[in-house]
């Protein structure tokens, strides 16, 4: 006679299920059965991955397991592999700013390098070197195109100095004028 619907296994019969299928090995031929069934099922709802995602929440996960999982999704196995362009998950029609492919072009690396050298790789306001330096633009980048790249333009500070003084120019009148107050 077939069980109800709402029928539920004792904790007993659950533990002498469990043991009895512990150890035996799932043929291939089962495994890609199961994984074609599985492709089937509809995604899980936001509230039963909430309810998942707590009750794994804290359990650490071994270093086995993880190596496995990286090695998983690397080289061709990963579904973003040599998908570039139109063809990337995250392409968004080609509309990366101006302002950013400028910012991360390889004339901005240079000029970045170029300007570090030059100061020998030291704050030009406080003389800290090899700190977490960045190249500052006298004249602003998004004022004067022409001086964009120009080194004359530019001079290292390290991170405090330059968030200091970008702090003054937004309170203080330099601003408005596009060039800097002493530094």
């Amino acid at each position: 006679m077939p069980r109800s619907s709402g029928y539920k296994h004792t904790p007993e019969t659950i533990a002498k299920i469990s043991s009895t299928k512990m150890g035996h090995p799932v043929s291939a031929e089962t495994r890609i059965r199961m994984s074609v069934a599985g492709r089937n099922r509809l995604p899980m709802n936001k509230t039963t991955r909430a309810k998942i995602s707590a009750t794994l929440m804290g359990h650490p996960v071994d270093v086995e397991i993880r190596k496995k999982i990286s090695e998983s999704q690397r080289g061709e196995k990963n579904h973003c592999y040599g998908k570039m362009g139109d063809k990337a998950p995250g392409w968004k029609g080609g509309i990366t700013p101006e302002n950013y492919k400028i910012r991360s072009g390889l004339a901005m690396k240079g000029w970045r390098r170029a300007i570090f050298m030059r100061d020998n790789f030291t704050c030009q306001k406080c003389g800290v070197r090899g700190a977490h330096l960045h190249a500052h633009h006298i004249i602003p980048f998004s004022v004067d195109k022409d001086k964009r790249f120009d080194e004359d333009n530019g001079k290292t500070l390290c991170f405090d100095c330059h968030h200091n003084l970008h702090s003054f120019r937004i309170q203080g009148s330099a601003r408005e004028e596009g060039v800097d107050a002493e530094v």
